[in-house]
């Protein structure tokens, strides 16, 4: 796709990070080119990610450029790969060459998705409500404003961090079809949100000390010290830790409610269950992003001590 250089350093930190190992662990009986295509979208998330998610970045501080260059991620998901009488944007030939990249592979993955299914809208809507969310993430940044509240980060947590997104593919590939009457129901929507935020949470834990030397306040250990309600590091990872167990309980209770649903529900249950115990045991073990990079001491901690 023209991102990164064999051979480069950049290369070998993407194939540390084991997006391939953490594809399978969620898609564990699933065929090659299905994991395949999990495995290219979250390689895409964590491109723009780091491209967006840092106070030091100019883009992650600027909506309006942020905003340009959404609407180009958005033409590559909608099979567009060349953005037709798009403005310049305002960045070195390196930043727009990866940009172009990114929105090339969003056109290459949305192709393939379409092998699958034509109906593909919940995957490009939730990708809109991402891109969406990364806007308004930036507007905060460039405004100076920090997450005052558990809730006021955990709202904007749901929309960029690519989990509704990676189940909605993930339904695809799997022929999972949830019926739109179903979809808005309420225990569905919690269902879904505590999947989000139990991977969010738990993804936090591990990044915490690379987001802190990025400069990034988007973590919810960060608003937990901000908040000071524990007096030691220690407690704050424990209330942390506290947070992602709940979301478990809040998960189960809401799939309860719709344990008599259809089969397609069910299996989007099953996705949600195989994000958060996948996205776990890809923190654990398979990942070197967050292992290296983490003052997280995991000896003395439980991150997520429910099992699912």
């Amino acid at each position: 796709m023209g991102i990164l250089e064999p051979g480069s350093p950049e290369l070998r930190i993407v194939e540390r990070a084991a997006f391939p190992e953490l594809a399978a662990l969620v898609h564990d009986d699933d065929e090659p080119h299905a994991l395949a295509l999990v495995a290219n979208f979250i390689s895409f998330l964590f491109f723009f990610d780091d491209m967006v998610d840092s106070a030091e970045s100019d883009v992650g501080t600027d909506s309006s450029l942020t905003r340009l260059i959404a609407d180009r991620m958005m033409a590559g998901v909608r099979g567009r790969s060349v953005t037709v009488g798009a403005p310049a944007l305002p960045l070195t030939r390196e930043d727009r060459a990866r940009i172009d990249a990114l929105q090339r592979m969003l056109a290459d993955i949305s192709h393939r998705l379409r092998a699958y299914t034509p109906r593909i809208e919940p995957f490009i809507e939730t990708v809109g409500e991402y891109l969406d969310g990364v806007v308004d993430e930036a507007h905060l940044r460039g405004l100076g404003i920090g997450f005052s509240t558990v809730e006021f980060y955990s709202d904007l947590r749901v929309l960029v961090s690519g989990v509704r997104p990676c189940l909605d593919l993930g339904a695809i590939v799997r022929g999972i079809e949830v019926p739109p009457a179903l979809r808005e129901t309420e225990a569905f929507a919690r269902a879904r949100r505590a999947c989000n935020l139990n991977c969010s949470y738990v993804n936090d834990l591990f990044s915490y000390k690379k987001e802190a030397l990025m400069g990034e306040a988007s973590n919810v250990v960060m608003v937990l010290e901000q908040a000071g309600v524990a007096h030691n590091m220690r407690d704050t990872l424990n209330d942390a830790c506290g947070l992602t167990s709940r979301t478990v309980l809040d998960y189960l209770a809401a799939s309860r409610e719709l344990d008599d649903s259809d089969a397609g529900t069910r299996g989007y249950l099953r996705l949600m269950q195989n994000w958060m115990r996948g996205n776990l045991d890809w923190c654990l073990e398979a990942n070197h992003r967050y292992v290296e990079a983490s003052s997280t001491s995991l000896a003395d901690m439980q991150v997520n001590s429910l099992s699912l």
